[in-house]
């Protein structure tokens, strides 16, 4: 099994898995914030992670967590990175969003990467049913 190592500021900010076996760490914010409708805020997590070649941190809202989110929708933290991961959030709502140190905004979770060839083709070698049909291909909503 690979290793994710962190360092944490504090041991309340430690990035925990809901339920054994979850795909995410909760990532907690390290200090009060106040978000207004519309407004961009960068608040830290008091976490440092180190990612291991061959795998990417991917940081994504919690689903409880509905109308903040990340400004750039989806954070992708490599493994040279071994600084404190700061989330960007954005309130999409109309009214005003207080989180307190120790919330739960976000989660990381750690995928492994294809490292894959890339081949330059004329045409692929089998046409796949689906072929060029993009949103709503399949007739349902």
């Amino acid at each position: 099994m690979d290793v994710i190592r962190m360092i944490v500021s504090h041991e309340d900010l430690k990035p925990l898995v809901g339920i054994e076996g979850s795909a995410g760490y909760d990532l907690r914010i390290a200090s009060d914030v106040i978000i207004r409708p519309g407004a961009v805020t960068k608040v830290g997590t008091g976490v440092k992670v180190e990612i291991p070649a061959g795998y990417v941190g991917l940081i994504a809202p919690r689903s409880s967590c509905a109308g903040i989110e990340l400004e750039n929708v989806t954070g992708f933290i490599d493994h040279g990175y071994q600084g404190e991961i700061f989330l960007k959030l954005v309130n999409t709502t109309n009214t005003t969003f207080l989180g307190y140190r120790g919330d739960r905004l976000m989660q990381l979770v750690v995928v492994k990467i294809l490292e894959a060839k890339v081949l330059y083709v004329d045409k692929f070698e089998t046409e796949s049913t689906r072929g060029t049909k993009g949103f709503g291909s399949t007739g349902k909503s």
